[in-house]
């Protein structure tokens, strides 16, 4: 659960910086606003990195090779804990001064840049592309990558969702069996 806490004067850091040594005891305090004195609240010890952490164990992937992109206070756990922490270069102070690598602008599609350039430096190729009711999927041995133009009911994890998104798998035995789905036609 969390609380917002907004004030209509001053910046979110000087809020931040008057409210979190009170509520330190009770509350972790953070900030994910650039433009408005905002806060958010939250149990102490609950934050990005603490769920990124858990998702990332269900999931069988250590924290050295999980890449995280932030900009903004509440970003600064998760960051320090991927093992591939990006900051944007647009970001807050904090954010950039706890990642380990910064990457471009927001206006410059920072975050695709850094993806690119990472899939490119694992020297992988394509030879089996697949493309089946518009989801095109490429392999190599160690990377899957799958772009996901739209929604589709048929699978039980993107059912009732509407998004757009590039999902990248490097565990080749989980890529094998979404792969034979494809192939098949069947999801």
């Amino acid at each position: 659960m969390k609380f917002l806490a907004i004030v209509r004067d001053g910046t979110a850091d000087d809020f931040l910086a008057a409210v979190r040594p009170a509520v330190a005891h009770l509350a972790s305090a953070t900030h994910s606003a650039p433009t408005v004195a905002m806060l958010e609240l939250s149990l102490p010890g609950v934050n990005k990195a603490v769920t990124l952490a858990e998702y990332a164990k269900a999931l069988s992937i250590d924290a050295a090779d999980v890449v995280a992109f932030g900009d903004m206070p509440n970003d600064v756990e998760m960051l320090r804990w991927a093992g591939h922490g990006y900051a944007m270069a647009s970001g807050h102070p904090d954010a950039i001064s706890a990642a380990g690598q910064q990457a471009p602008h927001f206006d410059d599609d920072g975050v695709a840049q850094i993806l690119e350039a990472r899939l490119a430096a694992l020297a992988w190729s394509c030879p089996d592309p697949v493309s089946v009711a518009g989801i095109h999927s490429f392999r190599s041995p160690s990377v899957h990558v799958c772009r996901l133009p739209w929604a589709t009911d048929t699978h039980p994890r993107l059912k009732g969702k509407s998004w757009q998104g590039t999902a990248i798998n490097a565990r080749p035995k989980r890529r094998c069996a979404r792969q034979s789905r494809l192939r098949t036609g069947r999801h």
